[in-house]
């Protein structure tokens, strides 16, 4: 009996470390957190790349997020519909910053990945955690 209680033991630690392991290569972790007007900023590194993503602000009582924390987002483009590019390439970088709505431009930084970027499991500083 003991030696099943300690193979039992044994197999949840492993699947509990699995499970980390698969959370943390998907995750992006968020290094940063600004605003501008109605809009979140949320700056999040996955691997080496930096990601620039743009949250329009509500107002939820949820688990906020965090500079420093992991987060498994959704992301997509602003720049892109159908996984093509909206923007033509010869004057993709010329372009500094995008409109995302008739009141809000947003600039395109050096330091992220050349495009802005939404997910659609976080509203406002909200993270909605897959079911």
């Amino acid at each position: 009996m003991k030696k099943l209680i300690l193979i039992f033991i044994v197999s949840l630690a492993f699947l509990q470390c699995k499970v980390f392991h698969r959370t943390q290569n998907n995750a992006f972790k968020v290094y940063r957190i600004d605003s501008i007007q109605s809009y979140y900023l949320i700056y999040a590194q996955k691997g080496e790349l930096r990601y620039k993503i743009v949250s329009k602000k509500v107002d939820n009582e949820c688990k906020s997020i965090k500079v420093n924390g992991l987060y498994a987002f959704d992301i997509h483009s602003m720049s892109q519909v159908n996984g093509v590019s909206t923007i033509p390439s010869a004057s993709k970088y010329e372009v500094s910053g995008m409109a995302v709505d008739n009141t809000t431009t947003i600039n395109v930084e050096n330091e992220t990945q050349w495009d802005l970027f939404y997910a659609d499991n976080i509203a406002g500083l909200c993270f909605k955690n897959k079911k």
